[in-house]
Parts: C-alpha cells; structure tokens; sequence
C-alpha cells in the first residue's frame, strides 16, 4: 500500500526538484487530492471495516453519528450488511414531508401483483466535524439494534490504505492542485504554469476513471431476472398448461 511521505516527496520533486521547502506544500496538495478521490467512488479500500451500532427507539427520527474519519454512508442494515433503510436525497425527503407529512419510500416488488409497498427510508441531515445527523422513517414501534456501514473520509491517517495502482493518479492530481513553484509575474510564465495544471488535471480524470472501471470489474453481481407485467401473465399461464 502506499505511503504518504514518499508519495509527497515525489510530488515535490517532479514540480520544484531545487526547491527542498515545497515538500510542505505538495504535502498538502496530496492530502486535499486524496479527500477527493475518495469521495468521488465507493471504493473497497476505504470502506471501514466496523459499522457503526444504530440502536433506534420508538418516536425517535433523529440520530446522530460521532465517529472519527466518518465519511459517506454505505448502508443501514443488518451487522452483515444487509441493508433495511433505503438512502433519500434531503430534497426529495423536504417534498414528502411537505406533501405527505410523513416519509416513506414507495417501490414496485417483481411479482404478477405489483403493488405499492412501503420502505423504510434515511436522509442525511447535516455534519460537523466528525458528526453526521441523519433522520429516519418509519420509526421502530420497539427499541432495536441496526447497524451503519459507511466509508471512511480521505485523510492523512489513512492514506496507507491506498493502493500502489491508485499512485499515479494522486500524483497527477496533486501537481493540478499545486501552487506554482516560481513567480507568476514573468511574461508568459502564467500561461505557461495554467496549460501545465490543466494537463495534469486532465491526466488525473484518465487515470480516476480508469481506477473506477478497474474498481466496478472486480464486482460480480448476479441479479435475479424478473418478467413483469403480461410477460410474467403469460409465463404462468405457459407453465399452468
């Protein structure tokens, strides 16, 4: 896995290689590139290994999440994962609440009879430092343990578990962001410096995309196959014969 201060160090030296001080700098550029990175997939890397225990109570909507590095939720559920509260965007969350005065989530189950059924729904509702606020619907009518399953934020403290194949695109990524090494008041050097960052930048969205295919062919989902409507009519009536 990779490690932070030879990374940094390598980035320092492809944008001022005589400048020994700019370590701090691409220290820093690294550590804001890496933030966004992991943020922009869910990556298996940088999912935490615990979930967080959930124990919701009757009446109660509103819960909050203290937990160091806490980045994006994965999954309400089951300790095993199995997620029972499906996420809702806070503005669709806002509409129903003003609509219906109350909040569920409506979807249709593969089955001859599709009929509305009613599923338990969570929005993120604000954070702070390392606390997140998040409301559920509907509330449990006894006390009752879930578990949250998230993805840590990009940090510092864990950039070791990033892959040595995810390297090349930080780099790219950190030099974008770096701030120039030598004044900007020569003539032409503006340009010069911004067509540069534009190009790393850009090398950053290949290789970014590149990790994230790579990332979503490791997956094997194998989904159930549903015939809807008259289709599934005419396969019961196929198979009734």
């Amino acid at each position: 896995m990779a490690n932070f201060d030879v990374v940094a160090q390598l980035v320092a030296a492809s944008v001022a290689p005589d400048k020994p001080d700019y370590l701090v700098h691409a220290q820093r550029a690294l550590e804001l590139i890496w933030s966004r990175t992991v943020a922009a997939y869910d990556w298996w890397f940088t999912r935490a290994a615990e979930p967080l225990p959930l124990d919701l109570q009757p009446n109660v909507t509103r819960y909050n999440l203290t937990q160091k590095e806490l980045g994006s939720i994965l999954c309400i559920g089951t300790d095993l994962a199995r997620p029972l509260y499906a996420p809702m965007a806070w503005i669709e969350w806002q509409r129903r609440m003003e609509r219906q005065g109350t909040v569920t989530d409506y979807f249709t189950v593969a089955s001859p009879s599709p009929a509305p059924v009613s599923g338990a729904v969570f929005t993120v509702a604000g954070r702070s430092a390392d606390s997140m606020s998040i409301l559920v619907q509907p509330t449990p009518s006894v006390a009752v343990r879930r578990y949250v399953w998230y993805q840590m934020a990009g940090s510092k403290a864990n950039f070791g578990n990033c892959p040595d194949s995810l390297v090349p695109c930080l780099i790219h990524g950190a030099k974008a962001i770096a701030a120039p090494p030598k004044a900007l008041d020569i003539p032409g050097r503006r340009s010069q410096w911004e067509s540069h960052q534009l190009m790393e930048h850009q090398m950053y969205i290949s290789e970014l995309d590149a990790a994230a295919v790579r990332e979503q062919a490791a997956r094997i989902y194998e989904q159930p196959a549903y015939a809807e409507g008259l289709t599934a009519d005419r396969i019961e009536e196929v198979n009734a014969t």
